[in-house]
């Protein structure tokens, strides 16, 4: 316990060597102008310069991400319906890889829904079919309904849920987005405000 004391105490009153420049005698002071005593620099910087250049950019970020305004997630409730068409299908199946590409496009338009700038794909989970699949013909309608579930510093989390016009269910996916800004960087999501689901 002693010997932590005093290392703690050495701590507080630093090394008299690293203070050398600031208790200088005016004759300490000429022979260091004039170049005798080559171990002593210039004075240092004021107090505070260096930690404040150093902790410059971090409360600039903050500033920013505090500037962004909180938006309601059921803002970003996007809907759309596709009537499926003959090119739909392939081998009298509806083609996976169209309705993959439209539940990418409805989840983007939740995304920037809530960011208001452009946004890009950056994953998605499982994606599990029903068998409604097979019971889709020609002139069946999709409906896709997209919102924002979860929002983070630069990415959000939305849920894409696609159900036949008879509202049976046909499957769904979480995609996650990352907001883009004017200059094609990464940008702050604005904060949600939760909202309840009926």
């Amino acid at each position: 316990l002693a010997g932590y004391k005093a290392h703690k105490h050495d701590g507080r009153a630093g090394d008299p060597n690293r203070t050398r420049a600031r208790n200088n005698t005016p004759d300490e002071d000429k022979s260091n102008q004039a170049g005798n005593d080559p171990s002593v620099g210039t004075d240092p910087l004021p107090a505070g310069a260096i930690a404040d250049h150093a902790t410059s950019a971090t409360p600039q970020k903050e500033a920013t991400k505090e500037m962004l305004e909180p938006r309601a997630l059921s803002e970003s409730i996007v809907s759309v319906r596709k009537l499926l068409t003959a090119e739909c299908f392939l081998f009298g199946v509806l083609d996976a890889r169209l309705l993959l590409q439209w539940m990418d496009v409805s989840a983007c338009l939740a995304a920037e829904s809530h960011c208001s700038c452009n946004a890009v794909t950056l994953s998605m989970d499982d994606l599990h079919f029903e068998k409604k699949m097979r019971s889709l013909t020609v002139g069946s309608v999709l409906h896709l309904e997209s919102r924002c579930n979860q929002v983070f510093n630069t990415s959000m989390e939305v849920l894409v849920q696609v159900r036949a016009a008879t509202g049976e269910f046909v499957c769904d996916a979480y995609f996650t987005f990352i907001a883009l800004g004017a200059d094609g960087k990464k940008r702050a999501v604005p904060p949600a405000i939760a909202y309840s689901v009926s």
